[in-house]
């Protein structure tokens, strides 16, 4: 990922090409901990996707949108916003 995208979506991660001392490290998660992984697979939608959105913000929440091809061309300034 990109540095730039890394610090706006607040994710870190090991990449052998950083100087040593300045790598990222995402804290490990527990093994025994419970996940929840979110993904939306279709849009964008002017109607829907707004309101998924105010809900992941509400939930501080965090989701992976897979918007299809045909849905970006119908919609492409909410494709762009990222989502």
């Amino acid at each position: 990922m990109k540095k730039d995208l890394t610090k706006k979506w607040n994710v870190t991660y090991e990449n052998n090409d950083e100087p040593e001392g300045q790598k990222p490290i995402q804290p490990p998660l527990d093994p025994k901990g419970k996940y929840v992984a979110l993904t939306f697979d279709d849009g964008p939608h002017p109607k829907v996707t707004p309101r998924v959105l105010k809900t992941l913000k509400e939930y501080n929440a965090k989701a992976t949108f897979f918007m299809l091809g045909v849905q970006v061309e119908y919609y492409p300034d909410m494709a762009k916003k990222g989502c």
